[in-house]
């Protein structure tokens, strides 16, 4: 057997191990004392925390840039983020997302929006563009920021455009861990992205945001037409959820059905240099195909559809005790 010396702040649930080895515990110097039996660990090791120089546990950002990865150090390092507000962690291109249970204004505002797709897609470089947003290679300034969802749609939104093929993003979790919510996150952003390109006027954005709230009249008829659609697609998204979510004990909002959402996009601006030759120069090895960027493309928004699959159809006519069927038979 071996002792174990934990913060005293640690719950159980932070600490554990293959098999019920805890022995005895005992309190010394605001210190919990834990003893453990070695042959219950492979290999006879027990896993070590993530500590500095100084001996206190250390929080990151992105997992993968832990040295000791097991299930009580990432616990506590999604705790420790948890409890500073920080809700998004990185775990190389995955973004996991810790429901706060309460909304963070300041951390989905425009200027965060704009922030994240400057950072990854509207980069004055050609060669930083698709350095960042194809490839994923190491790159300092990828991890000078904190993890954010908005990273997820930036790459989606950068990759669409440069690669001109579709990008899927899935979102998935227990009930009640912010699915929901999320992918709202992931729709606004996509749907507006355009706005926080360098050549889009200030007066167009201001446009942009009050189409969502209300229906708004432009000089320009194609950019009405624009705004009409972005307006309706992040409008009608509670009018879709309100047929297939219900109030459960765990969520009061809860997806009783899967969704394929998808998101339509038109490249307004082609570009200049053959994508070939970038990757030539990257020393990436692929196919010259021809395909041409200076910058990364503005692709508008210009439709949406989806898919349902696994429809729980039974809540009709029957659900549990202080449970309700779909929304939309209270809304009517």
């Amino acid at each position: 057997t071996v002792r174990l010396r934990l913060p005293s702040d640690w719950k159980e649930n932070t600490y554990h191990p293959p098999r019920s080895t805890l022995a005895r515990s005992s309190s010394n110097n605001d210190l919990l004392m834990r003893t453990v039996n070695l042959k219950d660990y492979p290999d006879f090791h027990l896993p070590f925390q993530n500590v500095d120089a100084n001996g206190i546990l250390e929080e990151q950002a992105d997992i993968a840039n832990m040295k000791y990865v097991h299930e009580a150090s990432v616990l506590y390092n999604l705790r420790e983020r948890h409890k500073k507000g920080l809700p998004y962690t990185r775990v190389g291109k995955i973004i996991v997302a810790m429901n706060p249970y309460e909304w963070f204004k300041d951390l989905y505002s425009d200027e965060w929006q704009f922030f994240y797709a400057k950072k990854l897609i509207w980069k004055e470089d050609p060669i930083q563009n698709f350095r960042i947003c194809l490839t994923q290679l190491e790159d300092s300034n990828r991890v000078s920021y904190e993890p954010h969802v908005y990273e997820t749609s930036s790459n989606a939104y950068c990759g669409l455009a440069l690669e001109q093929r579709d990008q899927s993003i899935m979102v998935s979790g227990m009930s009640g861990a912010g699915k929901t919510e999320t992918v709202k996150i992931i729709m606004k952003h996509l749907a507006t992205v355009q706005t926080s390109h360098p050549s889009f006027s200030h007066e167009k954005r201001e446009m942009t945001n009050k189409s969502m709230e209300s229906e708004i009249v432009s000089k320009n008829n194609e950019d009405n037409a624009r705004l009409k659609i972005v307006s309706k697609v992040l409008q009608s998204n509670p009018i879709f959820e309100a047929f297939g979510n219900a109030k459960t004990e765990r969520n009061d909002n809860s997806s009783r059905f899967g969704r394929l959402t998808k998101l339509h996009f038109a490249i307004e601006k082609k570009e200049n240099a053959t994508l070939g030759a970038i990757k030539n120069e990257l020393g990436i090895i692929g196919d010259n195909d021809g395909n041409k960027i200076s910058t990364v493309p503005v692709c508008s928004l210009v439709g949406s559809s989806f898919e349902i699959f696994l429809l729980e159809k039974a809540r009709v006519v029957s659900h549990s005790k202080n449970e309700r069927t779909f929304h939309i038979f209270y809304q009517l």
